[in-house]
């Protein structure tokens, strides 16, 4: 889903409490790239599978590369360590012509952390539990399962100035 260089950010000056990263998209089929699996692949990478040529055995594990990550780094010795700690939590926002939907994603150690209780019906993805310990990380959403949190959108109307209307048949006189 989001492939490429890993996300670099400059820290800003500033004591603000929560800071929250909005990632939006207005793309035709935003509804195939912003999803619960876009979410959970920005919190701990793309999942992946492996498998031994030859071997019989099958591995029901799944694997993820650190290094994508957005909020964890691999550390040493095969620790997970917290990334990014200035982002409190990431918003995953899909434009539609209607509406908009939205996923969150909580940072597991953030310097400020973000109250989700602020977007109630915003489903937030985070890591159950943390610190990860034996290398197994486990996953789970605040709102169970979630479509996500879609919010119509208002039509609004600027009020105009009012027009002056010109007669085409006046002489218009200008000012050398």
């Amino acid at each position: 889903m989001f492939t490429g260089r890993p996300l670099t950010l400059r820290p800003r000056l500033c004591e603000s409490p929560a800071r929250v990263l909005a990632l939006v998209s207005s793309h035709a089929q935003v509804g195939a790239l912003i999803n619960t699996y876009a979410a959970q692949e920005v919190l701990v990478s793309r999942i992946q599978w492996r498998h031994e040529i030859g071997s019989d055995e099958v591995d029901r594990n799944e694997y993820t590369d650190l290094s994508m990550s957005v909020f964890m780094k691999p550390g040493a010795n095969g620790t997970i360590l917290p990334a990014r700690q200035s982002i409190s939590a990431i918003l995953l926002i899909g434009v539609h012509g209607m509406d908009s939907v939205v996923y969150g994603i909580l940072h597991p150690e953030a310097a400020y952390p973000f109250n989700q209780g602020f977007l109630p019906e915003v489903p937030f993805i985070r890591i159950a539990k943390w610190p990860i310990v034996d290398g197994r990380i486990w996953t789970e959403w605040v709102i169970g399962n979630p479509p996500g949190k879609t919010i119509p959108h208002w039509k609004i109307s600027l009020p105009r100035p009012k027009r002056k209307r010109v007669d085409p048949t006046e002489a218009v006189s200008v000012d050398e």
